[in-house]
């Protein structure tokens, strides 16, 4: 039978890992995210699917800093770039020409810097914006499950782009994410996203600390 304190005790776990070993590396993120406010950047937020999260943690809900934008893909199909149909493709987000397409729909500053969140999947149109972010002279901050990444199908990707990143923040959550299981074996009740949103709010505490 599942319990919901052996959820509890399993979630509070892992945080409590998370905010040990990554506390360093958060205070550092917060300080580049805390300078670029002040030069009057706006972070802009990318997430995929599932892992758009945290983007809407930070840009909706986490206690109330304002720069902060979401480069949202569904943006392609309601302004009228693409056809609805496009996004249903498998494919769709390993697509060559949707980091520029993305990328084009909004006004970046030279003084904007992009931060990535993604649990699992690095696709080939995610890496390709992080690509696009730094040579056109942005910086980019990585939050990741980052043992996720890389041992997914997608490992090059990851690779390269934890390698291209100018500071990264670890979620530590186990892959896959999944902390309990049913009498069949299909298991539920995710963990990575909890940790995500406890690091937003964490990150937003320590920006207005900084």
């Amino acid at each position: 039978m599942i319990e919901t304190k052996t959820y509890f005790l399993k979630a509070k776990e892992i945080i409590n890992n998370a905010r040990v070993s990554q506390r360093v590396a958060l205070i550092s993120m917060a300080k580049v995210m805390g300078d670029c406010i002040i030069s009057g950047g706006i972070i802009q937020l990318l997430g995929i699917q599932a892992d758009r999260a945290f983007a809407m943690e930070l840009g909706y809900r986490a206690g109330g800093l304002m720069p902060f934008h979401q480069l949202n893909m569904k943006d392609l199909i309601l302004r009228g770039v693409l056809e609805p149909s496009e996004m249903d493709d498998p494919l769709f987000y390993d697509r060559k020409d949707i980091a520029e397409r993305l990328w084009s729909l909004y006004r970046i500053d030279k003084s904007d810097l992009v931060l990535i969140y993604v649990v699992s999947t690095v696709y080939d149109s995610l890496l390709d914006v992080a690509k696009m972010a730094k040579a056109k002279g942005h910086k980019v901050l990585l939050v990741a499950n980052i043992a996720g990444i890389v041992k997914s199908e997608y490992a090059r990707n990851a690779d390269e782009l934890i390698a291209l990143a100018d500071a990264t923040l670890d979620l530590c959550t186990p892959t896959p994410d999944t902390l309990l299981s049913l009498k069949d074996g299909v298991k539920i009740t995710q963990v990575a996203n909890v940790v995500g949103n406890v690091f937003a709010q964490m990150l937003t505490a320590q920006i207005y600390r900084y």
